[in-house]
């Protein structure tokens, strides 16, 4: 009767402890490229993965997290990096509803293990900002404190990110 009476009063302190605590973690989904299948050589999607990532205590501190998770790539096997792994996220200054991010020079090196051109990496990492934290009207993505300006790619006209990133899919062909 005493173990049984423990283990009661051991829930009901567990149960307090989780609601007063709040949950520490929260479900975010990242954008990645898709692994290529043989027959689909020229074409790359980029889909949703969720992940369940620890919460920050400060909006551009949970931001950072996302960003530098996407940094550190996919967990699943069905997709592949995004961004080469070796960028750093010197800073992050959010001014009401609008982002301002600065990546380090890396992303813009060639890496084996992206399969995508830069501008589309940046408009991935927007998009999947701009998913996760839809209070967000704009986000002006700077790689060495430089606004990159892309020109025509793939016989389409790009976006300049200048404009802001807006969510899309983005499928190449």
């Amino acid at each position: 009767m005493k173990g049984g009476f423990f283990l009661l009063v051991v829930l009901f302190l567990s149960l307090g402890f989780f609601l007063l605590g709040g949950n520490r973690m929260v479900q975010r989904t990242f954008f990645f490229p898709e692994v290529k299948a043989p027959h689909r050589e020229f074409e790359v999607t980029v889909s949703g993965e969720e992940r369940v990532i620890p919460r920050q205590g400060k909006v551009l501190e949970n931001i950072r997290l996302l960003v530098e998770e996407v940094i550190l790539g996919p967990l699943s096997h069905t997709h592949t990096r995004l961004i080469s792994a070796e960028t750093k996220v010197y800073s992050l200054v959010l001014d009401q509803s609008v982002l301002y991010l600065n990546l380090s020079g890396d992303m813009l090196e060639l890496d084996p293990q992206v399969a995508l051109p830069v501008e589309v990496q940046i408009q991935a990492l927007g998009n999947t900002v701009l998913f996760n934290f839809p209070f967000l009207k704009k986000i002006f993505i700077f790689v060495e404190g430089q606004i990159p300006d892309f020109g025509v790619t793939h016989g389409q006209q790009s976006h300049n990110f200048s404009d802001g990133v807006s969510y899309s899919t983005v499928i190449l062909k």
